[in-house]
């Protein structure tokens, strides 16, 4: 293996084995105001299972660190377009909100205003997207109202297949 791999699947439990997203979000919904509850508990194209996420709706800060399987939910047959397309709009999620972790916020906080200011993916190798890719995401830094995040896309034997780098605009809303 690479020397400069963050985070190989190595240690990581199978993501057969963890609690998809998406049920520990509807167990807490009715903490949702109402206005986005609909919208953040609908069924969603991708399969979530984080590895080490604690309860989402916890405000404790947290490290800045995240890792996740996930995959397309449904099949996305053989060509390699429909896979890089799936992948790069999978990159997108998660990326700030491990920005805005160490601080104790959340992406969906209503005082919290959050927007993408750039995003690249660069893709090293063929990629699976409807089969389990580790996605290790950290922030080393979120500062001045901005954040910065990368990530890392690992097939299940630890090949890297993507690299990720995002900043955004993160920013507490006054009244």
């Amino acid at each position: 293996k690479s020397r400069w791999q963050l985070s190989p699947p190595d240690g990581a439990p199978d993501p057969e084995t963890l609690e998809p997203e998406i049920d520990r979000i509807r167990e807490g919904a009715g903490a949702l105001p109402e206005e986005i509850r609909g919208v953040v508990t609908q069924d969603r194209p991708l399969d979530i299972r984080p590895v080490d996420e604690v309860d989402p709706f916890d405000r404790t800060p947290r490290s800045p660190r995240r890792r996740y399987w996930v995959r397309a939910a449904a099949s996305l047959g053989d060509d390699p377009v429909h896979h890089q397309a799936v992948l790069a709009y999978a990159s997108d999620y998660g990326l700030l909100v491990s920005a805005l972790r160490p601080h104790g916020k959340s992406f969906r906080d209503p005082e919290m205003m959050v927007a993408s200011l750039d995003h690249s993916i660069w893709f090293h190798r063929a990629v699976q997207a409807d089969e389990w890719l580790l996605y290790d995401v950290e922030s080393p830094v979120a500062c001045g109202g901005r954040g910065f995040a990368r990530g890392t896309y690992f097939t299940r034997d630890g090949q890297v297949v993507a690299s990720v780098a995002q900043e955004g605009l993160l920013r507490v809303r006054t009244r």
